[in-house]
């Protein structure tokens, strides 16, 4: 019996360092990694959300959404496309039944670098940066016909973002990612996928 263990355990460590030495890293040369993801905060509503506590105001709003492709051109540099979009509106009706609605959104689409500095099977950390094209506009929609329906394009359609980033695979495929710094949102999270 004792026999049996010692074999067994020499064979089940022999296994471990198998599938260990099989086992790709997070992140390595020719990768495609998927990512989707949500952010914090929305700055417009909860700009908007000081004017909803006090007044009878409508909120609705979402994102920062983050979508994000990357190709791993080397063991260390990823290339892609981040997509970064965000919307909220605020709306009142006055006594006399006229609707009033203050509406923003905001997307945009950059070219991305990513640096990758810390890996292993599971963990991969990395620095991105992106540059690109933005637009954001604002709408004022009212049917009171003492006022005015306005809207507004911002006309510097840049996109820029820089963040810090990790990414955690809890299976071959499927993991999930975190990052800090300035894309739309302050933090932001959601899932990766090698494909």
């Amino acid at each position: 019996m004792k026999k049996y263990i010692i074999t067994s355990a020499v064979l089940f460590a022999f296994a471990l360092t198998q599938k260990s030495s099989l086992k790709a890293q997070a992140f390595e040369t020719g990768s495609n990694i998927i990512s989707a993801g949500y952010g914090a905060p929305n700055l417009n509503k909860a700009l908007f959300k000081i004017y909803e506590d006090e007044n009878d105001y409508a909120l609705k709003g979402y994102g920062p959404i983050h979508l994000k492709y990357e190709h791993a051109v080397s063991d260390r540099i990823g290339l892609g496309l981040s997509i970064n979009h965000v919307a909220s509106s605020i709306s009142y009706k006055d006594i006399s039944n006229y609707n009033y609605k203050l509406k923003y959104s905001s997307t945009k689409f950059n070219a991305r670098v990513n640096i990758h500095f810390a890996r292993s099977d599971v963990f991969d950390a990395y620095w991105g940066l992106g540059v690109g094209y933005g637009t954001s506009s604002s709408k004022w929609i009212t049917n009171d016909p003492d006022d005015l329906n306005v809207s507004f394009k911002n006309p510097i359609a840049i996109g820029l973002e820089s963040t810090l980033g990790a990414r955690y695979f809890f299976s071959e495929n499927i993991g999930m990612y975190a990052e800090v710094g300035f894309a739309k949102s302050i933090v932001q999270g959601g899932l990766s996928f090698k494909i």
